[in-house]
């Protein structure tokens, strides 16, 4: 009879110790879990919101930057043009015909990149302009050459 009140106590102990925690307070702590998943998931989609807004106004950015630049550049392949006239009226010492064919080059590559920016290639057309500058600057740099060669003359 001892061992079997000694087994029931130590049964009863087991249950009543064993949960560490009462069934209500587990479904507490499990409603809170779940309340707190919600509100992560809440968080993620203001977080994708967000960053998704990042990335319209970056593209929106961008755009803006291909256009502008192709105005720019129409401007400098303009002056770069009236470089290499004057430096033609000045009878330095150049290859015209080959100027003035990477001059047409210029603007053929200009009508590109604006084809591609309102093609929604945006990329594509600053990489565009990036050879357009290169261009231009090798031009430049040519007459400018001519020009200080002319005056030691």
């Amino acid at each position: 009879m001892k061992i079997r009140l000694v087994c029931i106590l130590t049964a009863f102990s087991l249950c009543f110790f064993g949960c560490a925690k009462s069934p209500a307070e587990e479904m507490e702590n499990t409603r809170n879990a779940v309340s707190n998943a919600e509100n992560d998931a809440g968080e993620a989609e203001v977080v994708h919101v967000e960053r998704k807004a990042e990335a319209e106004n970056t593209f929106d950015v961008v755009i803006v930057e291909s256009d502008f630049q192709a105005s720019v550049l129409k401007e400098e392949i303009d002056d770069t043009s009236r470089n290499v006239a004057g430096a033609q009226y000045s009878q330095l010492v150049l290859d015209y015909n080959e100027l003035e064919r990477s001059l047409i080059k210029a603007y053929n590559t200009l009508d590109q990149a604006q084809n591609d920016s309102a093609a929604g290639r945006h990329q594509d057309a600053m990489n565009k302009a990036g050879v357009i500058r290169a261009d231009l600057y090798d031009i430049n740099q040519m007459v400018a050459n001519a020009a200080a060669r002319g005056r030691k003359k």
